[in-house]
């Protein structure tokens, strides 16, 4: 039984693994995790940040997806950012790294209003390992292993106001191709193109209202959109909901425990039939905002104002 179990789960990774386009994870808590997709999202707030994400697809589901990242970004002078990024993306018997490091560069538009441009590079470490199969080593086909690494570029835009921001990147441009012979599958890297914005609306002094919207395209998939309503309140906590398109809803919600620690969860229930076979997917972030006497805000601050 055990061994039919695993001849399935081998088939439908296998199904995944040889299409056309290979997708990045999508996150709920996107707009608070910028610099993942965005390079020119570095530096973009004036301090440094230091981020991680967690995220478990799926719940209930043996072996289901689940995402892990950690990326840091603040400024290197008062008009250039940086960041580097880790994602660790494991679905089944595969394990993927994204390590990249990220580039921006600032040009004030106006006394409220900023433009960043981003550059992304970096690459992907694929590891697939058929020895945690049971019985695979009776079948010569699973007793191989892919190890390979995709380098990769990418590019961005984030043009931010007192009150809106509007992002427009691209992580991965080269279309890397994989081959396993062992496996005879192939897959693509596709190109990745996020477009996305939003604006906070001030309803009193205690609330403000932010609706946002980002929409994902890969090459040979179907076209994505998140979008999402939130309300802060006493610039302390923030609750609000996530709806994908075709795909999912989900909760939302973001606390300022302190002045340097931002900590934030999404459930999210699949529309889909694959809902009916799981207990929904939890998302966590911890972002560490990195202020002090001497900190990166004021260096932007004083810059801004020459």
């Amino acid at each position: 039984m055990k061994y039919i179990l695993n001849s399935i789960k081998l088939l439908a990774f296998l199904l995944v693994f040889s299409a056309t386009a290979q997708q990045a994870p999508n996150f709920t808590l996107y707009k608070y995790n910028l610099n993942v997709i965005n390079p020119a999202y570095a530096g973009s707030n004036g301090f440094s940040q230091l981020s991680a994400n967690f995220r478990s697809q799926w719940v209930g589901v043996q072996d289901a997806p689940e995402t892990q990242t950690l990326n840091y970004n603040g400024l290197l002078t008062e008009k250039v950012g940086m960041g580097v990024s880790v994602m660790r993306d494991n679905v089944f018997i595969s394990n993927e790294y994204n390590v990249y490091a990220d580039f921006s560069y600032r040009l004030s538009v106006s006394d409220n209003m900023d433009l960043f441009l981003g550059l992304k590079a970096g690459g992907s470490f694929l590891d697939i390992d058929f020895t945690k199969l049971q019985n695979s080593s009776t079948d010569p086909l699973l007793n191989r292993d892919v190890s390979e690494f995709n380098p990769n570029v990418g590019a961005g835009l984030y043009l931010k106001g007192e009150k809106f921001f509007l992002s427009l990147s691209t992580p991965k441009i080269l279309q890397s191709s994989r081959y396993d012979e062992s496996t005879n599958s192939e897959a693509t890297d596709e190109l990745h193109v996020y477009l996305g914005g939003g604006y906070s609306f001030d309803v009193n002094d205690n609330v403000m209202i932010t609706p946002s919207v980002m929409g994902r395209y890969v090459g040979g998939a179907p076209f994505s959109v998140d979008a999402s309503l939130t309300a802060r309140f006493m610039d302390k906590f923030e609750v609000g909901a996530n709806y994908r398109l075709d795909d999912s809803v989900a909760g939302v919600a973001m606390f300022s425990v302190s002045n340097w620690l931002d900590l934030g969860y999404a459930y999210e229930h699949t529309l889909s039939d694959v809902g009916d076979f799981n207990d929904g997917s939890h998302e966590v972030l911890v972002r560490f905002n990195l202020r002090g006497s001497d900190s990166d805000e004021e260096m932007m601050e004083e810059e801004m104002e020459k």
